[in-house]
């Protein structure tokens, strides 16, 4: 019977700490109904109070557009229970966005935004810079 309750209790404290994720967008944000660019698992330790995960975005997704989506599942949460809250292990998915930052301009477009007031100091100090060389 003691060891029900022992069971019945553990059932219920991981029952009550459930799964939950954390979604960051990065740029325009990534296309999570796609296929993943990265998926890692990061540890952290004494129920999850200490440890650190570093996501390096601009290398799995050069164009500067992702969603970082860190889970903690299931398993993850098992995986805590069993070694009683002092690994607590999540996971980090990364997902790219399709855009890329190049726009394309017409002739026209060019000339108007070189004519815009706010681009004058602009084009004035490349000139400088340009006559100084």
């Amino acid at each position: 019977m003691k060891k029900f309750k022992i069971l019945a209790v553990f059932a219920l404290a991981l029952g009550l700490t459930g799964c939950f994720t954390h979604t960051i967008k990065v740029g325009s944000g990534g296309d999570t109904s796609g296929a993943a660019a990265s998926e890692t698992t990061n540890s952290f330790f004494v129920a999850g109070l200490f440890g650190e995960a570093n996501v390096d975005v601009s290398s799995a997704c050069p164009d500067g557009n992702a969603t970082v989506v860190v889970t903690h599942t299931i398993i993850n949460r098992i995986l805590q229970g069993v070694t009683m809250n002092l690994w607590a292990p999540a996971t980090t998915t990364i997902y790219c966005g399709g855009g890329s930052a190049e726009v394309e301009l017409s002739a026209e477009d060019m000339q108007k935004v070189a004519e815009a007031p706010s681009m004058q100091p602009i084009i004035e100090e490349a000139q400088s810079e340009q006559a100084a060389e």
